[in-house]
């Protein structure tokens, strides 16, 4: 019988990360229709969350030192997604390089619940999604705040 753990895990995660994604946009664009901004989120170059970074900071002078933790943590959960859409979650290891060693797995393993199977795939752990969901949750409440200050 096969198991399907990982893929209903990576399937969570993708689905959480196009949420908070997606959040993150409509807080952009529902706020820069309220000041009357005629630039839109979309029309800043870049991808996914650090164009709306660069449109927060541009637009709204959102200092993001003050969320700079959660913003890296949420960098690398970002990276994860990508890892995981992009590769089926598989770590590609350069010739000599140990798997453990590689720059991808050691950044992928500050997070909670992060392992690998033998052949070189991330796992991740019910834990690793709900770390996530409570980071952006808490990021996204934290933005709001920041943009109801100015």
């Amino acid at each position: 019988l096969l198991s399907y753990d990982k893929e209903i895990n990576y399937a969570i995660f993708v689905l959480a990360f196009a949420k908070f994604e997606a959040t993150l946009n409509k807080i952009c664009m529902l706020i820069g229709d309220e000041k009357g901004f005629t630039i839109r989120v979309f029309d800043i170059s870049g991808k996914g969350i650090h164009r709306s970074r660069k449109y927060l900071e541009k637009m709204f002078l959102v200092n993001f030192s003050e969320l700079n933790s959660e913003w890296s943590r949420i960098v690398i959960y970002s990276e994860l997604r990508n890892k995981i859409v992009h590769s089926y979650g598989e770590i590609t290891i350069p010739d000599g390089v140990h798997v453990e060693e590689t720059d991808a797995l050691k950044k992928f393993k500050k997070l909670t619940g992060i392992g690998l199977t033998t052949d070189n795939f991330i796992t991740i752990e019910n834990d690793t999604v709900k770390e996530f969901i409570f980071l952006s949750d808490k990021f996204l409440n934290d933005i709001l705040d920041i943009l109801k200050e100015n």
